[in-house]
């Protein structure tokens, strides 16, 4: 009975934490540059298996989707898409992350600002900032990063990074990453697109039938473990009586 119970409560809270997660990612559909996130399992180690005293080979965890996103034009000088593998670099304070959302604004001072307002770093590691006195219509930007003015004066150059492997990245809020510095590297092959931005990557079909599957398994499990729990209370009665 204990063995049973037990499954059923990490099946349900499986199934729970990816419908939170499908929740998650709808909501975000229209968010630049979101990365879906998934619910994915991975080996456990043979040590690992039997700390609570039952035998599994796998656990899950949190993953993200790192497929490219639509690109849409805007038409804003201030928007930028990246393609390939890579992220704009921001900060706020000592802290940095990695985001795909490129939709910036430009502070009173200049500088170059999520809508968040974390300062977008430059391939210096300073704030990036559009000088005084140039009008933001006037400023583009080439596929290798760097911005320019009308008349071709370099501005400066995003800093771009990757990570060596999806599971380096860590999520902090909506489009914000980070990951260990070690395992941050130049992203050379990426691509910047001006006066575009990328689309969310969620699948919305995709996880809208996952939703409903999800939901008919978390209502069956539900059902399953108000049985159990009146198996097992006929159990204790007759052993009492």
């Amino acid at each position: 009975m204990d063995d049973m119970a037990c499954g059923l409560r990490n099946v349900y809270g499986r199934s729970t934490r990816r419908l939170q997660m499908i929740a998650e990612n709808l909501a975000n559909t229209s968010t630049p540059g979101y990365r879906a996130g998934e619910v994915t399992a991975q080996p456990v180690r043979s040590f690992e298996r039997v700390l609570d005293g039952h035998v599994s080979t796998n656990r899950e965890r949190d993953a993200t989707d790192l497929t490219q996103g639509a690109i849409r034009a805007t038409d804003r000088p201030l928007d930028f898409a990246l393609v390939g593998d890579g992220f704009f670099v921001v900060r706020d304070g000592r802290n940095e992350y990695l985001t795909r959302n490129g939709a910036f604004e430009a502070a009173t001072d200049g500088s170059l600002l999520t809508a968040a307002g974390h300062a977008v770093i430059d391939a210096n590691g300073a704030p990036l900032s559009i000088p005084a006195g140039v009008a933001l219509e006037s400023v583009h930007v080439g596929e290798d990063g760097v911005l320019r003015q009308k008349d071709g004066k370099e501005i400066g150059r995003f800093m771009l990074e990757r990570v060596a492997d999806e599971q380096d990245l860590s999520r902090v809020g909506t489009t914000l990453f980070q990951a260990p510095l070690s395992r941050r590297q130049p992203a050379e092959s990426v691509r910047v697109l001006g006066r575009t931005l990328e689309s969310s990557n969620t699948v919305v079909f995709q996880e809208l039938s996952s939703m409903m599957l999800l939901t008919r398994t978390v209502e069956a499990l539900q059902r399953a473990q108000g049985n159990e729990i009146q198996a097992q209370r006929k159990m204790m009665d007759a052993l009492s009586g």
